[in-house]
């Protein structure tokens, strides 16, 4: 096993984006446990941040879609949502990157086109669909030394339930405009103590490895999802219920 995301875990996310040292300024670095030489960085510049997709046996595979929620902007003019992280109960309620103003249709902005295509594919038939679709790993930002900047709690790994438009007000002049919400269920973790390998995203970046062959290194409650589709979902809901109590 490699290096690792921890669920409650905060990391410093630094604006030079440098993997060199495991900790700054206490805390570990996002991007020493990211870090895969020949690989781009993994980023969390936006909201929802979709690595590129690879060839692999026949299919076009996402490694990854990495979400940040920061809190500090929910309610402002350009951001009037309100993203929720239920933990205890293994839902999150995410809102897209459409904002007011935006002329190009909604389920075109970048990240709302990338949570779209992954909906798609959690929604897939079969497990041999499933096992190419992109994980989603959600972080929200945190305020640490004073700085509402510069630090991401990693909260877990999520598979899309529902995607539903909506219309909302925002902006200047108060005008409504359509985006999406996605209720996302949490994936227990128990088996891993809370914990993902990075090497399972960094297996899924290379075209050379199969779908069936990344599969292998994912959580285990992930590969019983893939088997199974959303039926097992219940299950992990009763899991992180079981606790919480």
């Amino acid at each position: 096993m490699g290096e690792t995301l921890r669920i409650g875990q905060v990391l410093r996310y630094a604006s030079a984006k440098d993997p060199t040292d495991p900790v700054l300024d206490g805390y570990t670095n996002f991007h020493y446990v990211t870090d895969a030489p020949g690989y781009k960085k993994a980023l969390l510049e936006s909201g929802i941040n979709g690595m590129a997709k690879v060839s692999a046996t026949g299919r076009r595979r996402r490694p990854a879609i990495l979400i940040r929620s920061s809190p500090w902007k929910a309610g402002s003019e350009q951001t009037p949502w309100h993203d929720v992280f239920d933990m205890d109960n293994g839902h999150v309620r995410y809102f897209g990157d459409h904002k007011a103003g935006l002329t190009k249709p909604p389920g075109t902005t970048t990240g709302n086109a990338a949570l779209l295509d992954a909906f798609t594919e959690h929604q897939a038939p079969t497990p041999q669909e499933r096992a190419s679709a992109a994980p989603l790993l959600l972080f929200r930002a945190v305020s640490r030394n004073g700085k509402v900047k510069g630090f991401v709690e990693f909260c877990g790994l999520g598979v899309i339930e529902r995607a539903e438009r909506i219309v909302q007000w925002a902006g200047h002049e108060h005008t409504t405009f359509t985006n999406y919400v996605y209720d996302i269920a949490l994936v227990d973790l128990t088996a891993e103590n809370d914990q993902v390998d990075w090497d399972w995203i960094t297996a899924r970046r290379n075209p050379a490895v199969s779908d069936q062959e990344a599969l292998a290194k994912a959580p285990r409650a992930w590969r019983e999802w893939v088997k199974r589709g959303h039926s097992a979902l219940p299950r992990f809901a009763d899991a992180l219920l079981g606790r919480g109590s």
